[in-house]
């Protein structure tokens, strides 16, 4: 069996899905810790995609083509953004970054720097035991990611039939910050059911906003344990508009200030709003302002 030649294959057969559907277990931890999830994913050809990545406290991931939604059930934290680009896209392996959810494998055979069929071996999916190729793989690093983390070879059990991944296992070692010591996790990801080139509704790449939460644009972000926060700015003819958002302990609160200066340069108008779970507050102010002819101080 060589395995280059069943990488390729591999990666040929997702080119070609018009359409997938999966569960799947993401099994993470070391001695000391683990952590298991069940993720949901769905695509549709060429563009549509979706990820629900761990239950009612987890989050959710929809791009269809023009926009990309996210959800994070936990924070309750929503919004919108541009679509990435498709090796960007939740659900897309990475070889540069194996481990977490994936389940389209179209890129398994890229930044290969050796693979070797290790032995035939089954592998479950949901009641059912199915016969694989198991191979390990070892991919190139970008160097830009070398100093943050390394992973070992990933082995992945392949129904030679389908051509399809029924189970990826890796360990990943991250330095969180220079001088930190390493931490080192294992990775499985098992597949627990997949629906290939079936129907799926066009309704599962749609995200409406939430309503216990508030929609938050795109723009500069941050935080700390149990607090989230985003700003962004845009303009609409004079006035200016700043927003921003502030997720602490899982209650959204959102705020937003239009600031419009007058005419004749003499007054700014400020209109401020507050946006909570149980509704909204509105308040304005006009102030003078000073205004200096060209050289004044």
């Amino acid at each position: 069996m060589d395995a280059v030649t069943l990488l390729d294959e591999v990666a040929a057969a997702y080119r070609g899905l018009t359409s997938l559907a999966v569960e799947m277990r993401l099994i993470q931890g070391d001695e000391d810790w683990k952590q298991e999830r069940r993720v949901l994913g769905a695509y549709v050809a060429p563009d549509s995609f979706r990820v629900n990545d761990g239950g009612k406290h987890g989050h959710s991931v929809v791009s269809n083509g023009l926009e990309s939604a996210s959800y994070s059930r936990r924070m309750k934290r929503f919004r919108r953004y541009p679509i990435a680009a498709r090796d960007q896209t939740p659900g897309v392996f990475r070889p540069h970054y194996p481990a977490g959810s994936a389940f389209l494998f179209e890129r398994i055979s890229e930044s290969v720097t050796r693979a070797e069929f290790l032995r035939d071996e089954p592998a479950r999916l949901g009641d059912t035991e199915l016969l694989c190729h198991v191979v390990r793989v070892e991919y190139e690093l970008p160097a830009r990611f070398s100093a943050v983390y390394t992973t070992s070879p990933v082995e992945f059990w392949i129904h030679p039939v389908t051509k399809m991944v029924l189970r990826m296992e890796c360990e990943v070692t991250m330095r969180r910050a220079p001088g930190e010591e390493t931490e080192t996790s294992k990775q499985v990801l098992v597949f627990v059911s997949l629906r290939i080139n079936e129907a799926i509704a066009a309704e599962q790449f749609e995200m409406q906003t939430p309503e216990d939460v508030i929609d938050m644009p795109s723009g500069g972000s941050g935080g700390g344990k149990g607090h989230e926060q985003w700003r962004s700015s845009s303009r609409e003819g004079q006035t200016v508009i700043l927003q921003s958002g502030n997720v602490i302990d899982g209650i959204a609160l959102k705020f937003e200030r239009r600031i419009t200066i007058s005419e004749d340069r003499k007054t700014v108008h400020v209109a401020d709003q507050i946006f909570s779970p149980g509704g909204s507050i509105e308040f304005e102010h006009t102030l003078p302002l000073e205004h200096f002819d060209e050289g004044g101080v």
